[in-house]
């Protein structure tokens, strides 16, 4: 037997609610499910969310309004709540003045989950392209770059092919930027070096992130690379699919000035 006091200074924030655990790791280090208790305070409302575990709340004080996939239910001190895997919810407090307490339980409930993946209409079978945007290499990746477009494709890619589908996920490295030359020339150093310096760092973060591809192409290692787009483009334009248009366009001594050669400040009026 253990006995311990929750701290209840030990609180964090999620989906906006103030929240503390009920299964703190001094207690039991590997529950078999999740645990916490939440605060709405008045006149607030958690953020909509939706995930693939069971849960349920408990109403230790309060009253107000509980929606699930578009649905509303007034609820108040001892009421059970129980929301299916990947059902939309949110929990509104009414009062204006007193806070509304639950405590949430949430688990894995593997048959609720394959019901729900049945009711799907998910591909089976086919072949699939998944793409991610280039990175420009004029430096390393940040979080913001892997929690966007990579770790979104990496998941894609792999729940596709649990579902048993040919799938085929490639990136690369968008050497043709303005960005390239600009930090090459404050670095002092030729564009191409700077490409494959940062190619090489932006490969390996990947790596280390457990993201994988199929391909990572790279302009630079693929010799008329450039004279393709230049035919790709050309015979669009011969076909009548693309047109030539004026614009104007800031300039300055020997180039146009856009993306990485301009820079500026908007006025307020």
């Amino acid at each position: 037997m253990k006995i311990i006091n929750i701290d209840k200074t030990k609180n964090f924030f999620s989906y906006g609610l103030k929240c503390s655990y009920l299964f703190p790791e001094e207690l039991i280090s590997n529950p078999p499910l999740g645990a916490m208790r939440a605060i709405v305070k008045p006149n607030q409302a958690s953020i909509i969310h939706n995930h693939h575990e069971t849960e349920i709340f408990y109403i230790i004080k309060g009253k107000g309004i509980v929606e699930s996939n578009s649905i509303q239910y007034s609820v108040s001190e001892g009421d059970l709540i129980h929301f299916s895997a990947f059902s939309d919810h949110t929990i509104t407090n009414l009062s204006n003045n007193e806070p509304l307490e639950f405590l949430t339980f949430w688990w894995e409930n593997h048959d609720e989950i394959n019901y729900k993946l049945n009711e799907l209409d998910i591909i089976i079978g086919k072949n699939i392209l998944v793409t991610a945007t280039p990175q420009t290499p004029n430096g390393d990746l940040h979080l913001g770059h892997i929690a966007g477009p990579y770790l979104g494709a990496d998941i894609y890619s792999r729940f596709m092919r649990f579902q048993g589908n040919n799938t085929y996920f490639l990136s690369g490295s968008d050497v043709n930027q303005t960005y390239v030359l600009t930090k090459s020339k404050q670095k002092n150093i030729i564009p191409l070096e700077l490409v494959e310096t940062n190619t090489n760092c932006i490969k390996s973060t990947l790596k280390k992130s457990l993201i994988t591809y199929d391909a990572f192409y790279n302009p630079f290692e693929i010799g008329d690379y450039n004279q393709e787009i230049q035919k790709f483009f050309l015979e669009l334009y011969n076909d009548g699919c693309l047109i030539i248009k004026k614009n104007l366009e800031y300039f300055d001594s020997d180039k146009n000035l856009h993306e990485a050669y301009i820079s500026g400040t908007v006025k307020d009026e």
